[in-house]
């Protein structure tokens, strides 16, 4: 039994999740309402345009980057790209934020490490099978920019990190090059 758990964990095919938490997904839309991404706890997603009578309908389907297990939030922005963020499930340090096109093609994949300062990353802790003390707050603070060109998001150190909805390209703290 213990050979069969272990392959069957080794393949793909199952996440522990000791901490008996339930996968979770949360659609994004962006702010001007016209685009929503609806991704899944099976790391599917459906990128949705809005149509004249206000109902969506789904241009796009694909998958997603696999990462731990999914607790997904999403952000999108008007342009059609969109974020997704999976701050705690799993206990892996990349591929936690994701910059993906419209059709579901990877821009660009951060990890931890990428964003996380020295002292942030000691100070990241963990379950059994989530990452504790990453960003800020039980929920995500975090968002697209009022001028559509960047996504933020805070850290469990209070830094703002800033990430251009474009490439993912790190922007440098103000004052800071």
């Amino acid at each position: 039994m213990k050979v069969a758990l272990t392959a069957i964990l080794a393949a793909g095919l199952l996440t522990p999740a000791a901490d008996k938490c339930k996968p979770s997904a949360q659609a994004g839309t962006s702010p001007d309402g016209r685009i929503r991404v609806v991704p899944t706890p099976d790391w599917t997603f459906e990128w949705q345009e809005r149509k004249e009578d206000g109902s969506y309908a789904a241009l796009h389907r694909g998958t997603l980057t696999k990462v731990g297990h999914p607790h997904l939030y999403t952000y999108v922005a008007d342009g059609g790209n969109f974020f997704i963020v999976n701050p705690r499930g799993g206990l892996e340090y990349e591929n936690r934020i994701v910059l993906y096109k419209p059709d579901g093609t990877v821009v660009r994949s951060i990890g931890l490490k990428d964003i996380l300062t020295e002292k942030e990353l000691e100070a990241v802790d963990h379950s059994v099978s989530h990452l504790q003390h990453v960003f800020a707050g039980p929920d995500l603070m975090a968002g697209i920019s009022e001028r559509q060109d960047h996504f933020w998001i805070v850290t469990a150190g209070d830094r703002t990190i800033r990430l251009a909805c474009d490439t993912g390209a790190l922007i440098p703290e103000e004052g800071k090059k």
